[in-house]
């Protein structure tokens, strides 16, 4: 749950500043949404305006859509939806066409499932060490508490007050 949290918050901070100012200047918005669509991202058309808007530039919306459909059909497949479900990433508006949706999911699946199952044994390894360091530190507090009980002993039973109590002559 909590790399939810946090893979949702990071995605919304990385969306309020998809690009400088200086990003924005000269920009071929075709190129741009092609490759925001093979990086796995959705339309960030929103994010781009405001972020562009501080250099006074008004991204071109039909460019940008046209590059992010053509980008969306070199992404969507099933072995990047694999990769993607393997990342442990969440797919936020892409591949959203219906002709798309089939393959990339249906490897998103695959990929989940392995991401899920190696989380789960890492989850596992994490238990057994931790397990086995509360195992050796509660062997070494033994260990020393037994080494320390046998030098009380010697200390408390000194031969010289043994005699003195038992010799009154």
């Amino acid at each position: 749950m909590k790399k939810i949290i946090i893979v949702l918050i990071s995605s919304l901070l990385s969306a309020c500043a998809t690009m400088s100012p200086n990003e924005c200047q000269g920009t071929n918005w075709r190129d741009k949404g092609y490759s925001d669509a093979l990086k796995g991202r959705g339309i960030w058309l929103t994010g781009h305006t405001k972020a562009c808007a501080k250099a006074g530039v008004v991204p071109n919306k039909n460019g940008y859509l046209a590059g992010h459909r053509a980008g969306s059909r070199v992404f969507c497949t099933f072995e990047n939806g694999i990769d993607f479900g393997r990342s442990g990433d969440i797919p936020r508006g892409i591949c959203t066409a219906p002709e798309l949706q089939q393959p990339f999911y249906n490897g998103y699946r695959v990929g989940r499932d392995i991401y899920l199952e190696l989380e789960m044994l890492r989850e596992r390894m994490f238990d057994r060490q931790l397990w086995l360091d509360n195992h050796r530190l509660r062997h070494h507090h033994h260990r020393r508490n037994n080494h320390r009980g046998d030098h009380r002993g010697e200390h408390n039973h000194s031969p010289n007050k043994t005699r003195s109590n038992n010799t009154k002559n």
